[in-house]
């Protein structure tokens, strides 16, 4: 659970770090243009990030007590 836990926050600071980057590994692939994401889709991802690292945290202190 501990990995679980790292490989959660690590994303999730991805996430709030470079929500782009997020976009091309995940997204990217659907679009044949060079599209840009818009900028909600930017918040979301940042805000979904926060949300993955708190998980993170969570499940990596967890993972101490059980």
């Amino acid at each position: 659970m501990l990995l679980l836990g790292l490989l959660a926050t690590l994303w999730g600071f991805l996430m709030v770090i470079s929500p782009q980057a997020v976009y091309y590994i995940a997204e990217s692939w659907k679009s044949r243009q060079d599209a840009e994401p818009s900028a909600s889709y930017k918040v979301v991802i940042r805000i979904s990030g926060v949300i993955c690292v708190c998980a993170g945290v969570a499940t990596c202190i967890g993972s101490f007590f059980v």
